[in-house]
């Protein structure tokens, strides 16, 4: 009888096969494990929308403490009228820029 695979075949075959799947494995292993470049542009913009939202919401609690405080704009000592100014014209930009982050996401 002949023999058909010779003993170095074999082991050169499983050798060749071995290192392919170890090839194949790290390649899985490595894009499983760290995130993906358009994953990690996703997570950055959800938290650069969720920053600027919560600025919005301090600026506009700090708005309601200083109409709480002063009922009409007109009784307002001078440097909380330019406070509250300031704070308005802060929440209208902030506002754009959610605008602007939300279109961007789109």
């Amino acid at each position: 009888m002949k023999k058909i695979f010779s003993s170095t075949l074999i082991t050169n075959i499983v050798g060749i096969l071995t290192i392919a799947g170890l090839l194949f494995g790290g390649y899985f292993f490595i894009d499983s494990r760290y995130a993906l470049a358009q994953t990690v542009a996703q997570v950055e913009k959800r938290l650069d929308q969720k920053i600027v939202s919560d600025q919005l919401d301090q600026t506009q609690s700090r708005i309601w403490k200083l109409e709480d405080r002063y009922p009409k704009q007109d009784k307002m000592p001078e440097s909380v009228k330019e406070e509250y100014r300031n704070l308005q014209d802060q929440k209208q930009k902030l506002q754009d820029k959610v605008k602007n982050t939300d279109q961007k996401g789109q």
